[in-house]
């Protein structure tokens, strides 16, 4: 049984078959029999951070994402590998979201691999050097109180809470609201309905938590008085044609 879900379609009008892989958990992926070394994308979003308190730090950033194109896989052989766990919302601080690396067994190892997000950041901060692959986005960070940062994805870097939130350059979930009733970050769609790089979460700018990022790697908001948003785990994405 593979952990996550796989999917498979006709892509474009040449006929080719693509299947698609999501890993949301585990550490050893099959490599399956048909997996195509010639003609696939490794691609990984890192885990998201939690927010912090308004009053001392700032929320979480987005998870970063990387890709790595025609990798050489051994059908039937294994492939190590983490999902960078999301950062937990805290008061005064968060914590930070966990790397998410495929076929090693570290970040710095592997094949292909995304930093998590960071928490009570201040300033711009840049993973880009950080991760592993050839196509590599930072996610989105937050200087001050406010929402969480959006996670990279493959169409760009996370967008910072001081402005939407929004996931992979404005093209994955959306950031969620601030208010006394924050909303979490919408799940990112870049790869089907509901796997894609996840929005920030909103900042509870009145009293209480922070909401918490989406699906996958968004940043969890501030709170105000109380815990920031937790950030949203990491994900893998294995495709192939043939």
């Amino acid at each position: 049984m593979l952990p996550g879900m796989r999917s498979m379609m006709i892509s474009g009008g040449n006929g080719r078959l693509l299947t698609r892989v999501f890993l949301t958990s585990g550490t050893s992926w099959t490599v399956d029999a048909a997996f195509n070394s010639a003609d696939n994308n490794i691609e990984c979003i890192g885990g998201g951070g939690g927010g912090s308190d308004s009053g001392t730090a700032a929320a979480g950033q987005g998870g970063g994402y990387s890709k790595i194109v025609n990798l050489t896989l051994t059908p039937g052989g294994s492939a190590t590998y983490a999902i960078g766990a999301a950062g937990a919302g805290g008061n005064p601080t968060g914590s930070s979201g966990g790397d998410t690396y495929f076929n090693g067994a570290s970040l710095a190892a592997s094949s292909c691999g995304a930093k998590g997000g960071g928490t009570g950041i201040t300033g711009a901060i840049d993973n880009t050097a950080d991760g592993v692959g050839t196509t590599k986005y930072n996610g989105g960070y937050h200087n001050a109180a406010g929402k969480g940062g959006g996670a990279a994805g493959p169409n760009g870097a996370g967008i910072s809470g001081l402005t939407t939130g929004n996931g992979g350059n404005n093209s994955g979930g959306a950031g969620g609201t601030d208010g006394g009733s924050p909303t979490a970050g919408a799940a990112g769609t870049e790869w089907d309905a509901t796997h894609g790089s996840g929005g920030g979460g909103g900042f509870n700018n009145v009293a209480g938590a922070g909401a918490a990022g989406g699906n996958y790697g968004g940043g969890g908001g501030c709170g105000t008085g109380a815990a920031g948003g937790s950030g949203k785990a990491g994900i893998i994405v294995i495709s192939w044609w043939v």
